[in-house]
């Protein structure tokens, strides 16, 4: 799986889009600056774009740090049952939601550390066998993932949770969906479709990421406010109070738990204000990351969608040169339909014209 694949002999007319660029410079010093950037980006990474660097540093960087700072998450009863938002973990510790979870860490944290090796052009271009090797392992590691986010689909939190469930299977089914049209691309040699769609599904992946600083951020602005409001079970509170060492918190601040035939419950459940986090209310501050978790989600999945897209299209000549790439590369295999043997928009139907090597793009 790759996102700028290594370029063979290519026909003049590909050759000229792969010029590089470079950061202008006006005096010695910034030269150097300069030339060190260049041997950075070029001669260490072997990137072929100045614009590429900054970019892969960014958020590759937030991919690989994310994950490595996550995989204390393992200690599944330990470090993530006290860090996991307060009432939480009365889901997550049993049943097949527990299970899916393990799942989910398993394939995903791995996949978010070894994916950044796959979008280093020096390593597809040194060691094709290891990029190749490394790529599958992320597609079944992602692919596990996945069947383990769909297993904790089944987590509701007292039925307030729908608006994250359809956003959380929307993202299992994207990303799935996109790193098997690129896997699809690779094997049909069709290289500009592959870069294309493997930018989708990371860019998708990426949202957990700045769901995190939306959700945090946006947990404040809603305890704040000081007028929202979630549903919780009885049984949930009592374990957030056990987790917390609060003694007679259910008889204290929701007494009416303890006596549910008086009807101040409806099944088992009870209205929690949203609040800041305070150790004598920790409930409170789990009612505001959850409602703030479900916009949070839905914000960073629109603007990473808007993202990548944007990408693409002020990269129209990388996409070219791929092209022109996979139009050689499928000639040379014998494929029908050079240039358009994998997932293009002629082959679907489109409105598009097939793939003329000699027409300038």
């Amino acid at each position: 799986m790759t996102a700028e694949a290594p370029t063979p002999t290519q026909h003049p007319q590909s050759a000229s889009v792969d010029n590089d660029v470079s950061v202008p410079s006006t005096t010695g010093s910034s030269t150097g600056n300069d030339s060190l950037y260049r041997k950075v980006y070029k001669g260490g990474l072997g990137f072929t774009k100045s614009y590429n660097f900054p970019l892969y540093v960014i958020f590759g960087g937030a991919m690989v740090g994310f994950s490595l700072s996550r995989l204390k998450d393992f200690d599944y009863d330990g470090v993530l049952a006290k860090e996991m938002p307060p009432g939480q973990m009365w889901f997550m510790s049993f049943g097949s939601i527990r299970i899916g979870m393990i799942l989910h860490l398993a394939g995903i944290l791995p996949a978010g550390i070894l994916v950044l090796l796959q979008f280093t052009p020096a390593i597809r271009h040194r060691a094709i066998w290891f990029h190749r090797i490394n790529g599958y392992v992320i597609l079944l590691l992602c692919l596990v993932g996945n069947i383990g986010a769909c297993m904790v689909l089944r987590y509701h939190d007292s039925g307030t949770r729908v608006a994250a469930q359809v956003v959380e299977g929307f993202l299992a089914a994207l990303t799935s969906v996109s790193l098997v049209i690129a896997w699809y691309n690779v094997r049909r040699l069709q290289i500009d479709q592959h870069r294309a769609w493997m930018l989708r599904s990371w860019a998708y992946f990426g949202t957990i990421v700045s769901s995190r600083i939306i959700t945090y951020t946006g947990s404040i602005v809603v305890s704040r406010i000081s007028n929202y409001y979630t549903v919780r079970a009885c049984d949930q509170l009592a374990y957030v109070y056990e987790q917390y060492g609060i003694a007679n918190g259910l008889a204290t601040y929701y007494p009416q738990c303890l006596n549910p035939e008086s009807g101040g419950t409806t099944d088992g459940r009870v209205i929690v204000k949203a609040g800041e986090l305070a150790l004598s209310r920790p409930e409170m501050f789990g009612a505001a990351l959850s409602i703030a978790f479900e916009f949070g989600l839905w914000l960073s999945t629109a603007l990473h969608i808007l993202g990548v897209e944007l990408y693409l299209a002020m990269t129209p000549r990388e996409t070219a040169r791929l092209r022109q790439v996979s139009y050689e590369r499928q000639l040379h295999a014998g494929f029908k339909n050079p240039g358009d043997a994998g997932l293009t928009a002629w082959r679907l139907g489109g409105d598009a014209d097939q793939y003329d090597p000699h027409k300038l793009n």
